[in-house]
């Protein structure tokens, strides 16, 4: 009986754990169409961002537990006595803009324990700052007591050497032990940072916005937690008003065509020589980068270029890498050509002493050298892979959709898969037998001259002395000393531009807006502001 029975009961066995094996790789089929590295790279930033949450709402809005208003000069000094709560205090000092003829004026906090058998003070620790003119002046200084138990009292005196008396709030707040460790927390958010950017894990603004409210959660733990209104006034407005006035401007100037008009006509002047033609576009790239943000230049050139090569049937990538380079060494020459030099020439320390006029003067001949330098590099290693290949842009679609092919031909393909397989062989197959019978023509100088014209003219004749008086006050604005900022230029010649433009949509133009880059730098500036 045990006979007969066998061969049926080994076989049920076997197809028992054939069913098990085919649902156990259905399963893990669906779990990795649903746990996707891009599912886990969401959900690990979303956890963090709920947590930082989490930290930044368990805590109360700054309450300082005192602010001391006083008049501190030679002869007064601001005494605060000490009650120890926490080894670690922080001070914050605000001070009243001293002249700008008063030079090298001094302002020193000292932390005093007081001993008894000697019935004196000692210095503890000290601090001393140097007050920049003409600005209002805050900084946050934190004091380590962790070793003052032989101090019967502590005091923190703030002096000053100036003789007049200087307006001083003073702000003392209590912080957690963690804050020892603010340097290393604030590099680990860098470290994130960066990761999620140079990788490009997340889009760059939403990983500096999720940096920013990681230093918003730290800051809110180790300090105090910032109003809604200290942290909107932690953007630097001037940097992004510039930025989108520029935007605004440039935008409406690209309509006209002008950009690739101007590239045909540096094809036709090189006379057919596309590493002169590449050189011309270059210098172009970075003499424009010194006047408008090389974001928003290469913003504008990078599409005409592309559009420029696929006409030409020239590879983009190493004629774009080299627009790149020449835009960020152009872009350094001016206060107004790279973002770094905006913030820069916007703070207020460097604002006092360093005009648009000095800091090109001092800048651009050094930036003449990088770009001759630049023209050697490019010339050494890419002179000679410039050519034209007119069948460049079908080679690219067949090498695009070879690539999508091979993500439809693993095993486990459903049913579906392989049909979409089958179409995309039969499409590539059709382009290579259209490959084979191209006749590899390229497209003459006057044909791109036919294609690429000035689609407006009255357009681009406003949009040339709108463009013109604000570069020109932008190098006034040092000598006249109008009051008007950088930023409030550019926002009214945007105004003006979209008036004379005569555009009745603003929402087209608005919509060249790199609203995305603005949204950066502001996540950028939060972000400095917490790790300060």
């Amino acid at each position: 009986m045990d006979s007969e029975d066998g061969p049926g009961e080994e076989t049920g066995l076997l197809s028992g754990r054939l069913s098990a094996s085919v649902n156990t790789f259905h399963l893990g089929r669906v779990a990795r169409s649903y746990v996707s590295w891009s599912t886990l790279k969401s959900s690990i930033i979303v956890i963090l961002t709920i947590a930082a949450a989490i930290v930044f709402t368990a805590v109360n809005e700054e309450t300082p537990e005192l602010e001391h208003l006083a008049a501190v000069s030679q002869a007064h000094s601001l005494v605060y006595p000490i009650h120890k709560k926490s080894e670690l205090i922080e001070m914050v000092l605000a001070i009243q803009p001293i002249q700008a003829n008063d030079t090298d004026v001094n302002v020193t906090a000292v932390v005093n324990g007081y001993i008894n058998e000697l019935e004196e003070w000692h210095p503890i620790q000290n601090w001393t700052q140097t007050l920049p003119p003409s600005i209002d002046f805050q900084v946050r200084k934190t004091f380590d007591l962790g070793n003052v138990d032989d101090y019967e009292k502590l005091q923190l005196v703030v002096s000053t050497d100036h003789e007049y008396p200087l307006g001083m709030t003073l702000t003392v707040n209590w912080l957690w032990w963690l804050a020892r460790y603010e340097v290393i927390y604030a590099s680990i958010v860098l470290v994130i940072l960066y990761v999620l950017i140079i990788f490009e894990l997340v889009h760059r603004t939403i990983a500096a916005m999720f940096a920013a409210f990681l230093g918003l959660g730290l800051v809110s733990q180790m300090h105090a937690r910032p109003s809604f209104e200290m942290v909107v006034s932690f953007i630097d407005y001037e940097t992004v008003g510039l930025l989108f006035g520029m935007m605004i401007m440039v935008g409406i100037f690209s309509t006209t065509g002008v950009f690739e008009w101007g590239a045909v006509r540096v094809y036709k002047l090189s006379k057919g020589n596309l590493w002169t033609m590449t050189i011309v576009m270059c210098i172009f790239t970075a003499v424009i980068s010194a006047f408008l943000d090389n974001v928003t230049t290469i913003l504008l050139f990078a599409p005409v270029t592309i559009k420029i090569c696929k006409v030409l049937d020239v590879p983009p990538v190493k004629i774009l890498l080299a627009e790149v380079m020449f835009s960020n060494v152009g872009g350094t020459a001016t206060i107004i050509g790279d973002p770094p030099n905006i913030i820069i020439g916007n703070h207020p320390v460097i604002k006092a002493s360093v005009d648009f006029a000095t800091f090109s003067m001092h800048i651009a001949p050094n930036i003449v050298i990088c770009l001759i330098a630049l023209y050697f590099y490019f010339w050494k290693f890419y002179s000679d892979d410039l050519h034209r290949d007119p069948n460049m842009s079908l080679k690219t679609d067949i090498k695009i959709w070879k690539r999508t092919l091979s993500k439809f031909t693993h095993i486990d393909a459903t049913p579906s898969e392989q049909q979409v397989a089958a179409h995309l062989k039969t499409h590539i197959v059709e382009l290579e037998d259209e490959l084979r019978k191209k006749s590899g023509k390229v497209a003459t100088i006057a044909e791109l001259e036919r294609k690429y014209r000035i689609k407006d003219y009255p357009l681009l004749i406003n949009s040339c002395v709108v463009l013109s008086c604000v570069m020109i006050l932008f190098f006034l604005h040092s000598f006249l000393h109008v009051n008007l900022t950088l930023a409030w230029i550019a926002i009214i010649g945007a105004m003006i531009h979209i008036v004379v433009s005569g555009i009745r949509n603003v929402d087209e133009i608005l919509e060249k807006v790199e609203f995305g880059t603005l949204m950066f730098f502001a996540s950028l500036f939060i972000l400095m502001r917490c790790l300060e």
